[in-house]
């Protein structure tokens, strides 16, 4: 049985498929993403209960236009479009809320129906209590992490085991450059942390490279500095406990090596004679 889910190899044929339908969904995907390969049977079945939807799949680290376009950080996403706008986004491999929204999508009718629907009054009220309290809390746990190490990573699973792409380069380009201990914080194992930095670093994707506490920026940006020697510099001057100790010439450590047994050695009795005096003797 053919796939209801189209390939897009281009921002050109996402354009068309688009165009083609009222209704679309886009599904960012990697071949190395356990998460994705689970993600795209549910989009299959889907795409099988819900007709009328066009179902496309991008892969995210092939497609750099397309994936730019949509600000795509990590993988699985989804993006759902009505008449070519974005109405929602789905980041991470939740089958249930996938289903509902692309639910949702085949039931709307006009794309401004559920931005029109006024919100319940008494909702700001409610939650006025917990805005307040919530992000004090937040900011200081921020704090805590960025003062835990020189060099802190927000990113999507853990340094030994990345969950994107776009995580994984980072800590790559960090290795590369010799830093040998970072702090690596897993955003999913922390909703409210996940969205409190967003806000506290003014940056709304991930992953974040903090040096010496401050924010140096994403993937991109991060492997530019690598590219250009500013990443190299910026952790020697912020950050030289970071990295690792610079390789010595063997001429080095064998001088050192001599000194450290000189010192070692017991000291001669006083009045002894030296080897050379015992020569001329």
């Amino acid at each position: 049985m053919a796939s209801a889910v189209q390939s897009v190899t281009s921002a050109t044929e996402l354009d068309a498929a688009v165009a083609a339908g009222a209704k679309a969904v886009a599904f960012f995907w990697a071949s190395w993403s356990a998460p994705c390969k689970h993600m795209a049977q549910v989009l299959e079945t889907l795409a099988q209960q819900h007709a009328g939807i066009t179902y496309m799949k991008v892969e995210a680290e092939e497609v750099d236009d397309v994936t730019e376009r949509f600000g795509i950080t990590s993988v699985p996403h989804f993006v759902l479009l009505q008449n070519g706008k974005v109405t929602d986004t789905l980041e991470g491999a939740d089958a249930a809320a996938l289903t509902a929204k692309v639910a949702a999508l085949a039931a709307a009718r006009r794309p401004a129906a559920a931005a029109a629907a006024p919100a319940p009054a008494a909702a700001p009220t409610a939650a006025a209590p917990v805005q307040q309290q919530e992000p004090a809390d937040v900011t200081a746990r921020i704090k805590s992490l960025l003062s835990s190490s020189p060099v802190v990573v927000f990113m999507k699973g853990n340094a030994a085991a990345p969950y994107c792409g776009f995580s994984r380069k980072v800590v790559d380009a960090l290795r590369s450059v010799g830093v040998s201990s970072f702090k690596d914080v897993d955003i999913f194992q922390d909703e409210e942390l996940r969205q409190a930095l967003k806000e506290y670093s003014n940056w709304p994707t991930y992953p974040q490279l903090y040096v010496a506490g401050e924010l140096v920026g994403g993937c991109d940006i991060v492997n530019e500095m690598l590219q250009s020697g500013e990443l190299q510099q910026l952790l020697r001057e912020k950050a030289p406990a970071a990295l690792q100790p610079a390789a010595q010439p063997p001429q080095q450590q064998h001088q050192q090596q001599q000194q450290r047994q000189a010192a070692a050695a017991p000291a001669a009795p006083a009045g002894a004679l030296t080897e050379q005096q015992r020569e001329q003797l």
